[in-house]
């Protein structure tokens, strides 16, 4: 189970196999708890913790990661939650007028705080994301 503080830019996972996402000395990292119950309690019981994996996320990694949990939700990204991430490297305007400039994605929708998806597309989130992160990827390459 994945405890999300209200930015959705941190939380902690908690068992097996579970995934949590902190900020450690300003870097956001991404843990992954062993997936076996048996395995992790051994570690737990030996050094206090059953993380299997411990990786530091770069701002496209977490922006991408927002995009793909965001789009999944009715209020969507949140502008804060971008620029608290993007931490002045990608401004959230500046991406989504790449995205539905000139009106070509009526799907996808920016009220000037989040950006979502109108709830007859919602399902397409699946087609809508790799869009987004070659649109992302393009934008960090620049």
């Amino acid at each position: 189970m994945l405890y999300l503080n209200k930015t959705k830019s941190a939380g902690i996972g908690l068992g097996p196999g579970a995934h949590s996402r902190l900020l450690v000395d300003g870097v956001r990292q991404a843990w992954v708890n062993l997936p076996l119950p048996g395995r992790w309690m051994d570690a737990v019981e030996r050094k206090g913790v059953g993380v299997g994996r411990i990786q530091c996320q770069d701002t496209g990694e977490a922006l991408k990661e927002l995009l793909a949990t965001g789009l999944r939700t009715r209020e969507g990204v949140r502008k804060d939650d971008w620029e608290r991430l993007a931490a002045g490297g990608i401004h959230m305007e500046g991406f989504v007028e790449g995205v539905v400039g000139g009106g070509n994605r009526e799907e996808i929708i920016w009220d000037g705080e989040s950006l979502r998806l109108s709830h007859e597309k919602i399902d397409l989130v699946d087609n809508i994301v790799p869009y987004l992160f070659n649109h992302l990827d393009t934008r960090l390459n620049a």
